[in-house]
């Protein structure tokens, strides 16, 4: 079997997944950037810099909720994937500062929408589509109060 196979199939896996990405952000984030390379600041409210922000950390967030499911106790795992993914994001701001790079207020904060927003679209994306099971079975009273049609 080929090596690329063998890390696609752990990939599919909730854990292996959510652990690689948090690697992959922790070596983005320490990565010493070129000279210059962050860009003249411009006037306008989303840099592409800020979506990439948001858009990485929503899929923290819904790896981290996809890790974390179990039925029964949705709110309570959505909070918990979000606000690990905001935690993560805070850390990786002030890591960045302790190593000499840049700590951006505008970047956690677009970290944080963006965690918000993937744990959002993951509970739509899982919650959305999924037939409720007390609906499919049918009810003997037909939803008359205990009375049958023919009373």
């Amino acid at each position: 079997m080929n090596v690329l196979g063998r890390i696609a199939r752990t990939l599919r896996r909730p854990w292996p997944a959510l652990i690689a990405w948090l690697v992959l952000l922790f070596i983005a984030s320490t990565v010493p950037l070129p000279e210059g390379s962050e860009g003249p600041e411009v006037d306008f409210p989303l840099r592409l810099d800020r979506i990439f922000h948001g858009l990485v950390y929503a899929v923290l967030a819904a790896l981290a909720l996809r890790a974390l499911w179990r039925p029964g106790s949705r709110s309570v795992l959505v909070a918990a994937a979000v606000l690990g993914a905001v935690a993560y994001g805070a850390l990786l701001e002030g890591w960045q500062n302790l190593i000499g790079r840049k700590a951006d207020l505008g970047d956690f904060i677009a970290d944080a929408v963006g965690a918000m927003l993937g744990g959002l679209v993951a509970v739509a994306g899982r919650f959305g589509h999924r037939p409720d099971n007390r609906n499919e079975q049918e009810r003997p009273d037909h939803g008359l109060g205990g009375r049958s049609e023919t009373d």
